[in-house]
């Protein structure tokens, strides 16, 4: 699984890396972005419906989110 370092990163960063990685792999493949930025977590929902991948969780950590997208098939 391929992952992204966003802490401390603000909009849209954190949504363009998660781009950059759903480009570097392949279908059905999972990518992690791992951010501390609440308005970049509630972005994350309507990028995966427009790049047509998976939002398959978003899960709240101390400090921070870890947000995992599945690329379509």
């Amino acid at each position: 699984m391929r992952s992204a370092d966003c802490l401390g990163a603000v909009c849209p960063r954190p949504q363009l890396l998660a781009v950059n990685l759903l480009n570097e792999v392949g279908p059905g493949e999972v990518v992690e972005i791992v951010t501390d930025n609440p308005t970049a977590v509630e972005g994350f929902a309507p990028l995966a419906e427009i790049l047509l991948c998976t939002l398959l969780a978003v899960v709240k950590e101390p400090g921070g989110w870890r947000i995992y997208l599945q690329k379509s098939q």
